[in-house]
């Protein structure tokens, strides 16, 4: 199972300090928020810039809570983003986004929110490369792990490749792991913790 650290969760006024503190670990995940899409924004198109080039060679993950991510394609194929995902729920033509970023050399999945069964993927599902399940609602709406999006999230890894993202604890990324999920985005777990580095390696250590 991939383990990504996730930037959201990190001191963002020592971004690259944060970085630094997990060396050589290879997969990180990066969200960009709106204030639209959800109440929150995160990070710029200058951050996103900014972390690539810290994150080189290593793999960088993007995950666009945003109304209009078809827009933004661009912008992450030049900060030479691995892979990326939206939300099903905001994007009017899904294989439009999915096209368009694996033209541009990123793999493509889509992404749900709680509510939405994961089946609502399946006309869009040839042309994923994964699908990113979210197990809790974004930070200051109550971000809480939802046991029935667990549930999705393992019943949808037996037809496509599944990361889960959203207040997971570590029993709950052993037991992903053994329903064969894909991967997990880890935020407070790994950044909560006086090695981060430490954290997260174990936690990979641990899992079947």
């Amino acid at each position: 199972m991939r383990l990504l650290a996730s930037l959201a969760s990190a001191n963002v006024l020592e971004i690259g300090r944060e970085i630094e503190r997990l060396k050589d670990w290879p997969d990180f995940h990066f969200d960009i928020e709106d204030g639209n899409f959800t109440p929150n924004i995160t990070f710029g198109q200058k951050m996103l810039q900014a972390v690539s080039g810290k994150i080189a060679p290593r793999q960088l993950d993007v995950h666009m809570m945003v109304n209009h991510p078809l827009s933004l394609l661009p912008v992450l194929a030049k900060a030479r983003v691995a892979s990326v995902s939206a939300h099903l729920e905001a994007l009017r033509f899904p294989l439009e986004f999915l096209n368009g970023a694996r033209s541009l050399g990123m793999k493509a999945g889509l992404a749900l929110n709680i509510g939405t069964p994961w089946e609502a993927v399946l006309p869009y599902s040839h042309a994923m490369d994964f699908l990113l399940v979210m197990t809790a609602e974004p930070d200051g709406l109550g971000e809480m792990l939802n046991s029935m999006a667990v549930e999705k999230a393992i019943a949808a890894a037996a037809h496509i490749p599944v990361y889960v993202d959203g207040a997971l604890y570590v029993k709950t990324v052993s037991r992903l792991a053994e329903a064969g999920v894909a991967g997990c985005v880890l935020g407070r777990l790994v950044f909560q913790t006086e090695d981060p580095l430490a954290a997260i390696t174990a936690l990979g250590a641990s899992l079947p």
